[in-house]
């Protein structure tokens, strides 16, 4: 493979990675996707991002060193064709909710997607790939979501027999500034005034900063160590989601009390937000939060962070009276 139009030594001989890389993203224009492309864009990278509608994506043009270019996930000859030249694949595509309750939705990104990653990269012979997963997938895991997921590892890692170095991040519920987890909540809780019904509400999560993970992404790139292994990423605390919805409202300055369902109600209410606009939760989204998302171990040393708390950035963002845009730019350049 070439980097920066040098040829460079096979992964598998331990040689350190040349900094500048060619790297492709599939699901860049995503939310994880929008916070790497900027990291790895800063750390001198060239990319190039696939999508079905680049139009729909402009601003990531913004960003030098970036290319966006229109291909069908779905067509393996698009993803070979695409991948020629690279020096690494990483793929960010992923849905928490599907357009019907069967798993194939899921099936058709978490799995299906995967497998063609692994065929078009070694058909352009692409020694590097990096894949996001989810903490707790598991082929005997309660949901859809997360037994999709698993199977979706198995099929990456498949790369491997070809002589691939593949890296996988399993990182719990993700938070930043535009993400679908505080923000929705903070949206949901706008609409229903005083009391506020929550599903789950005893779940634990240990929720990770998105910039936190992004690091961790972009930095195994050059780090030999993380070849071949999978990582489960949380942050620094571990709460009771009813703790986490509690805290957003006071931090948006909503006075809210957080209701707590019976797992009858808790239910019914999964089926019934299934046909609200956006699906802002369904039976799967229940059945995820069966298992605690919560990791066992601390962050790992080889990626050199001190993980975010949720508190020391989400007043940027979550506050009435903060001025988002400016305050979350500062603070993510920190």
């Amino acid at each position: 493979p070439t980097q920066g139009g040098q040829r460079v030594s096979s992964l598998s001989t331990g040689e350190t990675i040349m900094s500048a890389m060619n790297i492709s993203l599939i699901g860049g224009s995503g939310f994880v996707g929008r916070h790497l492309i900027r990291r790895l864009v800063d750390q001198g990278h060239q990319l190039k991002i696939l999508s079905r509608h680049p139009q729909r994506h402009r601003e990531i043009l913004l960003s030098p060193n970036v290319k966006m270019v229109k291909a069908d996930p779905s067509d393996l000859s698009s993803l070979s064709r695409e991948f020629q030249g690279m020096d690494a694949v990483i793929n960010l595509a992923g849905i928490l909710n599907e357009p019907k309750h069967n798993g194939a939705g899921f099936h058709k990104v978490h799995v299906e997607l995967p497998a063609r990653i692994t065929q078009a990269a070694k058909s352009a012979q692409v020694l590097r790939l990096l894949h996001v997963s989810a903490l707790n997938a598991s082929s005997d895991a309660p949901s859809f979501y997360l037994r999709s997921k698993a199977d979706g590892e198995t099929r990456i890692k498949a790369a491997a027999e070809y002589g691939a170095e593949v890296t996988l991040f399993r990182p719990s519920v993700l938070f930043g500034f535009d993400d679908q987890f505080t923000n929705r909540f903070k949206k949901l809780m706008e609409m229903i005034p005083m009391v506020f019904p929550l599903p789950g509400a005893r779940a634990r999560l240990q929720p990770l900063y998105v910039e936190d993970l992004v690091t961790a992404i972009a930095s195994s790139l050059s780090k030999n160590e993380t070849f071949g292994q999978d990582y489960n990423l949380c942050g620094p605390n571990r709460y009771f989601l009813h703790e986490i919805v509690s805290y957003i409202a006071a931090q948006s300055g909503l006075e809210r009390t957080i209701l707590p369902f019976s797992s009858r109600a808790e239910r019914f209410q999964a089926r019934m937000m299934e046909w609200v606009p956006g699906k802002p939760f369904t039976r799967d989204n229940l059945a995820s939060l069966g298992v605690n998302s919560i990791c066992k171990t601390p962050f790992p040393e080889e990626f050199g962070i001190s993980p975010t708390p949720l508190e020391q950035v989400a007043p940027v963002w979550l506050s009435p009276h903060a001025d988002q845009y400016d305050e979350y730019r500062s603070l993510a350049r920190r």
